[in-house]
């Protein structure tokens, strides 16, 4: 869309992101990124089940604390940048079911929101609940800020 610029979006909670995903599944969106609702939730819920579940591939030690611990700093204290890298397995492929998809991210950030511990990140090594939330409500706002929902 031309002219178009990205919402700015911060989420507080779970919750939040919960109300922004039935917000957006029961409306029209017009969508700046390549990934339409479906698909973010996909690459959200890659992450989400990871920290829930514990992730298949952890990269070494030495890349985990020397370049992962520092990534971690930088980005819990700055706005995602469109672009960037990720795990392929978190890229989607092909459509996505909106309300299949969204139901599931929701049922995550439920669990999410109920965990007391999480499994390491596969970059970033052991991480705290608090640290995990942060990371996934930015993670969501970046993606979600893509979208923006048509007035009814």
């Amino acid at each position: 869309m031309m002219g178009m610029e990205r919402r700015k979006l911060e989420f507080n909670s779970y919750e939040e992101v919960i109300a922004e995903l039935e917000r957006l599944k029961d409306s029209e969106n017009e969508q700046l990124g390549n990934w339409k609702l479906g698909d973010i939730c996909f690459h959200l819920n890659f992450y989400f089940t990871g920290s829930l579940n514990g992730f298949k591939v952890m990269l070494p030690w030495v890349i985990r604390t020397f370049m992962g611990r520092p990534a971690l700093w930088w980005l819990l204290r700055h706005e995602y940048k469109p672009g960037g890298t990720t795990v392929p397995k978190s890229i989607p492929k092909g459509d996505n079911n909106i309300e299949e998809t969204v139901n599931i991210t929701i049922g995550l950030l439920k669990l999410l929101s109920e965990a007391k511990e999480l499994q390491p990140s596969s970059f970033f090594g052991t991480l705290t609940v608090d640290q995990w939330r942060e990371m996934h409500l930015r993670h969501a706002a970046h993606h979600l800020s893509f979208l923006t929902p048509k007035p009814s």
